[in-house]
């Protein structure tokens, strides 16, 4: 983990952009998209699994990383708007769930890629 960000350090010039993300506060302008994208290189941040991976880091156009970031994002909301049209009001444990007083949650049911399995999420 310390690899990783050192290199982002030495990457973005700023420890703030990795505070802003492992902190989930995602104040700095498109923060979200940088690491969206920064994550869609799938690089091997181990220096010793990788040895190229400062070069790799420099070598990055952070307004690409920040444009695939952004496509990731929009494609991602698409998605859960999506999942959110399909959702459905469930009762917690059914019938013995409502008599217990248990409520009820808003789910999905999602299709396992390349199965026949459903799941309700």
């Amino acid at each position: 983990m310390c690899i990783h960000l050192l290199a982002l350090h030495c990457c973005c010039c700023e420890s703030r952009w990795v505070q802003d993300a492992d902190l989930w506060s995602w104040k700095l302008p498109d923060s979200r998209a940088f690491h969206a994208g920064l994550a869609a290189q799938n690089l091997e941040y181990s220096a010793l699994k990788n040895p190229q991976i400062w070069q790799q880091l420099q070598q990055l156009d952070a307004q690409k990383v920040i444009q695939d970031g952004k496509a990731i994002l929009d494609r991602q909301e698409q998605l859960t708007s999506a999942a959110v049209a399909r959702s459905k009001l469930y009762q917690l444990g059914g019938a013995q769930g409502l008599a217990c007083g248990w409520g009820t949650c808003l789910g999905v049911t999602v299709q396992v890629a390349n199965t026949c399995l459903l799941y309700v999420v």
